[in-house]
């Protein structure tokens, strides 16, 4: 069961504490043992996440899961004057023809819930920073703060907080007290802090959308910056999304050969 998976798993250094207000517990490091099995495909646990609100309001502990590849590049949006999440191209895509070809079993799985969309005003933040805007309130050009959906795409702060530096806990804490922005980011002498993040995927977009400009952002050697949407421009897509709180796994060590299943 999931409690005994999260036990070995905290004893073996994969999944640690983030130290949020909401205290989730994240998969660190270059591979860990999170994979699962998911619409027949591989998927993998971003962690355990508390005070997931779903589309009726209840509160309770999710799984979050990422695919393991790419469905391929698309753009985040064909209007490059709209960047809201809720009525952009990808998320019509993800939340139509792609949930529509899932399996069953695995749309039962997925939970409906509320994805946090307040918008980053400066791209030189530390993940535990990144983890706050994305909560905040600040949006521009009309866009909400918050979206109910299933099918989205990870956080800045996820790729951040995957990291466990150059394996040690010191190195980890640099990592996390390190900006990830173009300014002073995670490349050049700091490259083991995105190395080391399994999350680290290059040139993909992020949920999180950019203030006062039509960009949504988009991660490359290891530091978070600005992508333009529209126009043509595509980066890599990986969906992710929360469970059901009465998902379980009954089987499976997470490795790739033998991932976890899930069952309701």
């Amino acid at each position: 069961n999931m409690s005994e998976v999260v036990g070995k798993s905290i004893r073996l250094g994969e999944l640690v504490y983030d130290k949020t207000t909401d205290n989730n517990i994240r998969y660190i490091g270059a591979n860990p043992n999170n994979y699962v099995t998911f619409n027949n495909e591989l998927w993998r646990i971003i962690g355990s996440f508390n005070n997931i609100v779903d589309g009726e309001g209840n509160s309770a502990t999710r799984l979050k899961i990422i695919r393991n590849q790419s469905i391929g590049n698309m753009e985040y949006n064909s209007d490059w004057k709209v960047n809201n999440w809720a009525v952009v191209t990808l998320n019509k895509y993800l939340n139509g023809t792609y949930h529509d070809s899932l399996t069953e079993e695995s749309k039962n799985l997925i939970a409906n819930v509320l994805w946090n969309r307040g918008e980053i005003n400066n791209f030189n933040r530390i993940a535990s920073e990144y983890y706050k805007m994305e909560r905040s309130s600040l949006t521009s050009l009309g866009n909400p703060s918050t979206w109910i959906g299933k099918i989205a795409l990870i956080y800045p702060s996820d790729f951040g907080f995957a990291t466990n530096g150059n394996g040690s806990l010191s190195g980890r804490n640099a990592c996390l007290n390190r900006q990830m922005g173009p300014t002073n980011g995670w490349s050049n002498n700091w490259g083991s802090c995105q190395s080391n993040s399994w999350l680290f995927i290059k040139e993909s977009w992020f949920l999180t959308s950019v203030y006062n400009i039509c960009n949504s952002m988009t991660f490359n050697d290891g530091y978070v910056r600005s992508g333009a949407i529209g126009q043509g421009v595509t980066s890599q897509i990986k969906p992710a999304l929360y469970l059901n709180n009465d998902a379980k796994i009954i089987s499976g060590t997470g490795t790739s050969t033998d991932p976890f299943i899930l069952a309701m």
